[in-house]
């Protein structure tokens, strides 16, 4: 099952009322914004897939997915501090589809449903509601943030500036 279909299914299962729209193919928060004109590049839900180098943890390579609004950027500095890790970058757009199964700009914040941990910024709480694209470039789902946190569980941290 490819990852649109994933999406829709945990949705549909779960109750969750949501909108879905088809739009042309988008590849950054800016130019999604654009199509998504009843919302702000601040509700946009971005999902980057980071790599954690010689982690803390028991593995090599950690693969874990921060999640923060489309008008943010992660400050890696602070990342690190939080995450109490050396090496913390950004995956190679081969990691990213190999991780998530979906090109880079097509990433949901679904990580959950590739087993990555999420790592939610918590300047996305200022949003009642969150869009993102759903694992295809031209698909995107507005949803409100409470249903995305139950079904997601993330974990709350501040590393965005």
């Amino acid at each position: 099952m490819e990852l649109f279909e994933k999406i829709i299914t945990l949705l549909d299962e779960n109750k969750v009322e949501y909108t879905l729209t088809e739009h042309l193919p988008v590849f950054t928060s800016e130019e999604a914004a654009a199509v998504r004109k009843d919302f702000s590049l601040h509700q946009g839900a971005k999902a980057m897939v980071l790599k954690i180098v010689n982690s803390q943890l028991p593995i090599d390579n950690c693969f874990v997915m921060c999640v923060l609004p489309g008008d943010r950027k992660i400050d890696f500095k602070k990342l690190k501090s939080v995450l109490g890790e050396r090496d913390v970058t950004l995956a190679d757009p081969e990691e990213v589809e190999k991780t998530v199964g979906v090109k880079i700009g097509a990433v949901s914040p679904f990580g959950n449903l590739s087993d990555l941990k999420v790592l939610l910024d918590e300047s996305i709480y200022d949003n009642e509601e969150i869009v993102f694209n759903a694992g295809d470039h031209c698909k995107s789902v507005k949803m409100k943030l409470s249903d995305y946190l139950r079904l997601v569980s993330p974990d709350r941290l501040s590393f965005s500036k």
